[in-house]
């Protein structure tokens, strides 16, 4: 029975949560802020802080579009980051609450909350006070928990409804009764779709595991964990609104990964990189082993089946890719196992206590499993001490294992090597500054952006380059409309657009985030009117219009977000075109799949170089400052090159800058590499005399550098030629665009990448969209004034939101049955270990 006494509660309040929170504080303090650069600060406040402004510009709880981000994109391209989690909902309550003190608060009393459900949990399999505090501790200094409460917090944020699920599959072994499982299931669904795929597996585990615990016949233990695998598709089936739109959003949107043989994934790898030390697994320590490898060889077939699973899941990787939807091999899906890696790791500490028995075959199993383990820690990057760690780790171990065999208080030792880890893992994270923070919630930005929107007749977008990426996804007010967005999931139109037609700079690691960086060719295209920037900026087009701390400046020769170009090319035509003449020619036409004729004529100037190539190589940064043979004056410069070389990981990304505009290759082992073989930069300053040019430490091999120029002038009044669409500021939010256009007939271009789920009406009358552009969305019009609607739906939303009533309408008749079979099982409830 699990009874709590006055000894549990000061082990649960007085030494978990306090711990916890002193190393809270002690990381907050050192920082200041308790975020980390890497994404907390771009994505998992700012997401969910658009979430929520749109909710409150639109009332709908399941939207579709998002059209402030990344030129409008299917907002499931963003649910990975909490859209229907009750979590993120919640926050909707407390709009006056900023969403990263929100999530700050929210995370901590989510680890608390867990701890506390952890510790009785566990408490179910000892009755050892002692044994009870050190797997407490063992779980809350797992490396990857309190991490990423600061990190990633998708990583850990469903633990909650993990830990409540094991309490909901206890219930309904030993009594039949199935609702904590299915509702706790179904929030850990929607707070995280993607961790609730091992996620379920643990609860599935977990209730075999029990199954094998009561009963001994094969065939029972097949059959309950049959019916128990079919109460978890209800929760499953329940969250089809998250689940489906986002799958579909998945295929349409996620790269294809690393390239992995399926084949060499089944052959077995001999790896504990999913498993110890590394804040992307489950972070356990030796201790770990240890117990994996004593069950190895125990009697209790629930430990045996456990154990065996455990080295199937850390030395098969095929597992590992099948849980990461087939993308790549990562650690961090086993993180949702470390509820039942330290389950293990207490039936061994209660082994310890009770047994008087030598260890040695023990160590000798144990060393040749972690012979085994460590051959492959050297080839993790982030592992690179790991081998050093393990030697040290395991040292303890047996020593401590000999200690407790002349007094068990020796046994609070196995927290030494987890302490370190915890504390040393959350100390090499690099925290955001507070400047960061300050400017994204910068009232006078926010201010002035709603001024400048307001005062405007049409739709326009906003660049911020008062920050680099961190403000990719930053919605300041729910009237800024952006280019830029950081997200696993794009558009695949708007990221072939940007990345392999524009061929857009990028100054990043993965091809991931679309951030401000000026590109006037880019920005005039996609209508992006008004700038924000910290410095003073010389750029063909922006004249300044606020001048503060944060300049603003405004370009009246953008495009409009829709509009009519009586210019047409066909894309047959188009597609000979190689950069930058197709830029040229995509700006000067729309371009549509039928035949047309075009009598277009370039008039960009190629400028002849002395050199095409070179090959060098530096130790550190070098810098360079090249006088250019003239002033080019209202001149646009292109230059354009290969990168033949992508240097090791070892050495590090390479980087060429040109008068601060900076591309960015990965280096060739990053999972996410950002494929930035081609080197693009479109240079507008006013008047150009030099280019400053950097290079990072590297090797280069740079061929067919091109350089090209156009005068601004032939571009500058394009938009005065087009027929434009005006775009109801008012009427447009959430999933409808509204606009009036009078318009000679012909295609309407809409700088918003095409996507299915768009719906166009015309006068009330539904036209067909199509794609123009190569990548964007457009249909046709008829001469004269018409009423223009734009509405999205997300692919599957509809048959997600039945499938959900119908999941919903299922859990309601089996708690109304469950009610009335339930009784039968009572007795049930003195057999129980457990409860």
């Amino acid at each position: 029975m699990r009874k709590l006494d006055k000894r549990d509660i000061y082990n649960i309040l007085i030494i978990n949560i306090l711990f916890f929170l002193i190393l809270i504080i002690i990381f907050f303090n050192s920082h200041g802020i308790y975020g980390s650069k890497m994404d907390f600060s771009t994505q998992h406040y700012m997401i969910p802080d658009y979430f929520r402004k749109l909710f409150y510009s639109t009332k709908e709880l399941f939207p579709s579009f998002a059209f402030n981000l990344g030129d409008g994109q299917n907002i499931y391209n963003f649910s990975y980051y909490g859209l229907l989690s009750p979590i993120i909902l919640l926050s909707y309550l407390f709009p006056f609450v900023k969403m990263l003190h929100f999530m700050n608060i929210v995370l901590v009393i989510i680890i608390i909350l867990s701890i506390i459900l952890f510790y009785k949990f566990i408490s179910g399999y000892t009755e050892d006070k002692n044994i009870r505090l050190i797997s407490g501790l063992l779980f809350l200094l797992s490396a990857p928990l309190i991490f990423h409460t600061h990190r990633h917090i998708m990583f850990i944020n469903y633990i909650l409804f993990l830990l409540i699920a094991l309490f909901g599959v206890e219930k309904y072994v030993y009594f039949n009764k199935k609702a904590l499982l299915i509702i706790s299931s179904f929030l850990l669904i929607m707070t995280s779709y993607f961790f609730s795929v091992p996620a379920l597996l643990v609860i599935f585990i977990y209730g075999v595991y029990l199954f094998i615990k009561e009963n001994n016949n094969l065939s029972t233990i097949i059959n309950k964990s049959f019916k128990l695998g079919f109460t978890l598709i209800i929760p499953v089936l329940m969250s089809m609104v998250l689940i489906l739109p986002s799958f579909m959003a998945i295929l349409n949107s996620r790269f294809s990964g690393a390239k992995t043989s399926i084949l060499s994934m089944l052959i077995p790898e001999l790896s504990f990189n999913n498993t110890l030390y590394y804040h992307y697994s489950m972070g356990l320590t030796s201790i770990f082993i240890f117990a994996i490898t004593y069950f190895l060889f125990n009697k209790e077939k629930e430990n045996n089946f456990l154990s065996i699973l455990f080295l199937v899941l850390i030395f098969i990787p095929i597992i590992n890719y099948l849980l990461n939807g087939f993308m790549y091999l990562n650690g961090k899906v086993f993180i949702p196992f470390i509820p039942l890696g330290i389950l293990l790791i207490t039936c061994f500490l209660n082994k310890l206590k009770e047994s008087k028995q030598n260890y040695y075959l023990l160590f000798f199993i144990a060393l040749l499993i972690s012979l085994l383990g460590c051959y492959d820690f050297h080839l993790h990057k982030s592992l690179k001490q790991a081998d050093l760690y393990y030697v040290i780790d395991f040292t303890l171990m047996i020593a401590i294992i000999l200690l407790i065999k002349r007094n068990k208080k020796f046994m609070y030792l196995f927290l030494i090597f987890p302490l370190f880890i915890c504390i040393s893992s959350n100390f090499i994270d690099n925290f955001e500054k507070k400047r960061v923070i300050s400017n994204q919630y910068n009232s006078e930005i926010k201010e002035n952006i709603k001024k400048i929107n307001n005062n405007d007749s049409n739709l326009y977008r906003t660049l911020d380059e008062s920050l680099s990426f961190q403000n990719a996804n930053n919605i300041r007010n729910i009237s800024e409309y952006k280019n830029t967005m950081y997200s696993s999931l794009t558009n695949k139109n708007y990221k072939i657009f940007t990345w392999n037609l524009f061929e857009k700079e990028n100054p990043y690691r993965n091809d991931a985030i679309f951030s401000d960086n000026t590109n006037i060719l880019y920005d005039t295209y996609m209508g992006s009117k008004y700038y924000i920037s910290k410095d003073n900026k010389n750029i063909l087009g922006y004249n300044k219009v606020y001048d503060g701390k944060y300049k603003i400046y405004k370009n009246d020769d953008v495009f409009t977000i829709g509009y009519v170009n009586h210019n047409l090319m066909s894309e047959q035509e188009f597609n000979k075109l190689k950069y930058p003449y197709n830029i040229e020619a995509i700006i000067n036409n729309t371009i549509v799949k039928d035949n047309t004729l075009n009598n277009y004529q370039s008039d960009l100037k190629e400028i002849n170089i002395n050199n095409n190539s070179y090959s060098l190589s530096n130790k550190n940064k070098t810098s360079y400052n090249i006088k250019l043979d003239k002033t080019y004056h209202n001149e646009i410069i292109i230059i354009r090159f290969d990168m033949d070389y992508n240097e090791r990981c070892k050495v590090g990304d390479t980087y060429i800058e040109i008068n601060n505009l900076r591309n960015l290759l990965t280096c060739r082992g990053w999972k996410y590499h950002n494929k930035n073989y081609s080197f693009e930069y479109v240079i507008s300053e006013k008047d150009i005399d030099h280019l400053n040019i950097t290079l990072s430490k590297g090797t280069f091999k740079i061929n067919n550098i091109k350089v090209y120029s156009l005068n601004y002038n032939h571009i500058k009044d394009l938009n005065n030629k087009h027929d434009n669409l005006i775009i109801d500021k008012k009427l447009t939010k959430g999933d409808n665009i509204y606009g009036k256009i009078n318009t000679s007939g012909g295609v309407l271009s809409l700088s918003i990448p095409y996507d299915k789920g768009f719906n166009i009406y015309v006068d009330s009358k539904k036209v067909k969209p199509m794609i123009v552009n190569k990548y964007m969305l457009g249909f046709k019009v008829s001469k004269g004034s018409h009423n223009i609607r734009i509405n999205y739906k997300a692919p599957m939303l509809k048959e997600g939101k039945i499938l959900s009533v119908i999941g919903l309408i299922i859990f309601i008749i089996i708690i109304i049955y469950d009610k009335r079979g339930s009784k039968k099982y009572e007795k049930n409830i003195n057999d129980s270990s457990l409860l």
